[in-house]
């Protein structure tokens, strides 16, 4: 059998150099989407609780966490209430001792992600076109 070496070059450069910098650089700008990306998800946060919460006092407002890789990207409300004010409490009682009998959810996790939707992808489509040099 006889061996075949084939050489590809893409405008002078050999193949292998194009490509070996090319999953960094994916990384690095699927990093940056994911970061404008969480800012925009806590802003639409921000503003759907000021506009919905009935009695907004900042706290929650203001407590967030951001951790990214260039796969995945988390944003946590830091209070200890930030869950139950998203999926609701009712039925439970507190570490204090309050007993909750109705206290429905109002899913303002949910309601941001909705609004971010279009901002994100924007995001995304932007940083990926810039890493696959548009």
């Amino acid at each position: 059998m006889t061996a075949v070496t084939l050489y590809v070059q893409f405008d002078g450069v050999p193949v292998s150099e194009v490509v070996a910098g090319w999953e960094a650089n994916f990384d690095a700008h699927l990093l940056i989407a994911q970061g404008k990306s969480l800012d925009e998800v806590e802003q639409a946060a921000q503003a759907w609780m000021l506009g919905h919460f009935k009695h907004p006092t900042g706290e929650l407002e203001t407590a967030w966490e951001k951790t990214a890789t260039p796969l995945e990207g988390v944003l946590t409300n830091t209070k200890e209430y930030g869950r139950r004010r998203n999926y609701g409490f009712s039925g439970m009682t507190d570490r204090l001792g309050r007993f909750y009998p109705l206290d429905p959810g109002i899913e303002w996790a949910e309601h941001a992600v909705e609004m971010a939707q279009p901002y994100v992808d924007a995001i995304f489509l932007s940083e990926i076109t810039q890493a696959l040099g548009g």
